[in-house]
């Protein structure tokens, strides 16, 4: 049997979605097995060129009732037709820093290019930019009034001749994952530069000018951007409080390690491409939970269970998740570059933020200050610690 390639799956998944139209009066069937297809996407490996949660929306949108009661199943097919083909955009980043290259210069997956060399809806729309104006539809252009958001977080410079423009070209399905590409690939081409002039910084900016060649329009796109509030909470005081003491003045080895952890989390959160995020996940979770170079997959799963859960069955399963993001995590660290899976990340996220809470709740209640014994101050380690657990039988660990 013929092995599918990427277009075949996409064929295959457009098949699926012009099923639904069955069920264009059973609004709840229509939900279950749209949901059904947003899966389908990861089972059939197209994550990387369809974002399973934009097409969970997109087909929501599709089934709304005004829409649902004009259009026939032709007009139904081909707008899951147009969503679901693979586009080009090309893309265009300011390179402020950079100085006298050539025209047309080649540079990792793209070319730089003098402002006078962009095509002219990219400059107009840079031009524009700069003056922190927006080329707008009309007073209730949506799109505009998200951009003009946009534009209050990002740094634009005032004078879109400085530098060279960076152009490359991103293909997928999604919008966000042509965009999240192009970002990477940038990153990626830079890094040549990072590595020849080590003494320059060289920032990709938060934002790139776009271009549908098709329709030979420009428009703005910010990957990087993000709308999240961090609002003040009281009940939050004493937490930031204690951190705070960690951060500036550790006392200890393990509120050393501590505040290294929080290191890894940063890079992870922030810095790190998506795929290797793990890596910096469980480097933070080993940082706090290891302290020699003896059977670390074995401690890490067992003391990362302990941590974790107080519950049998509990600790018994996240030993086994965690077993798997280790050797992940290994895989990532001897030079392979295994697929990114979202859940999985996200999960060793959440166990080093909740390992950090835990190893501060014990150095305030048990007075833990290392990770491996020390005869002078004997109780005091965390394997000490985590051995009474292990030998005395009970689950309680408080005991």
């Amino acid at each position: 049997m013929r092995k599918l390639n990427e277009l075949d799956k996409i064929e295959v998944l457009k098949k699926r979605c012009y099923k639904l139209f069955e069920f264009k009066n059973k609004y709840d069937r229509y939900e279950a097995e749209a949901e059904k297809l947003e899966k389908e996407v990861v089972d059939l490996k197209l994550d990387h060129t369809i974002d399973p949660g934009q097409l969970r929306f997109f087909l929501g949108t599709l089934a709304s009732e005004d829409r649902f009661s004009t259009q026939n199943r032709e007009q139904f097919c081909k707008s899951i037709e147009d969503f679901l083909t693979v586009k080009k955009t090309e893309f265009y980043f300011q390179l402020s820093e950079l100085e006298n290259f050539p025209d047309n210069y080649r540079l990792g997956y793209g070319v730089l290019l003098k402002f006078n060399s962009l095509p002219q809806p990219v400059k107009t729309f840079a031009e524009n930019l700069s003056k922190g104006e927006i080329i707008s539809n009309g007073p209730k252009d949506a799109y505009t009034r998200i951009l003009k958001e946009v534009i209050k977080k990002i740094t634009v410079p005032s004078d879109p001749n400085i530098g060279c423009w960076l152009k490359l070209t991103a293909s997928a399905v999604s919008s966000n994952i042509r965009s999240g590409n192009a970002s990477k690939m940038a990153e990626e081409s830079l890094d040549i530069l990072r590595i020849v002039t080590p003494t320059a910084r060289i920032h990709l900016p938060q934002y790139a000018v776009a271009m549908n060649t098709n329709e030979n329009k420009a428009f703005l796109t910010a990957t990087d951007v993000e709308f999240n509030r961090c609002p003040y909470a009281s009940r939050k005081d004493e937490l930031i409080d204690r951190l705070s003491d960690i951060c500036t003045s550790p006392s200890s080895d393990l509120e050393k390690r501590v505040k290294d952890a929080l290191h890894f989390f940063r890079i992870g959160e922030i810095y790190s491409p998506d795929y290797q995020k793990l890596f910096f996940y469980v480097a933070g979770i080993e940082r706090l939970i290891l302290g020699d170079n003896k059977d670390l997959t074995h401690k890490f799963c067992e003391r990362g269970a302990l941590l974790l859960s107080e519950d049998l069955k509990k600790r018994l399963e996240l030993s086994e998740e965690l077993k798997h993001i280790y050797e992940k995590r290994s895989c990532i660290a001897h030079g392979e570059n295994p697929k990114y899976d979202f859940f999985e990340t996200t999960n060793a996220n959440f166990y080093l933020r909740s390992v950090i809470m835990k190893i501060i709740e014990l150095i305030d209640i048990k007075n833990l200050q290392t990770v491996l014994p020390r005869k002078k101050k004997m109780g005091t380690s965390l394997d000490e610690y985590l051995d009474k657990i292990i030998y005395s039988g009970k689950l309680d660990s408080k005991q």
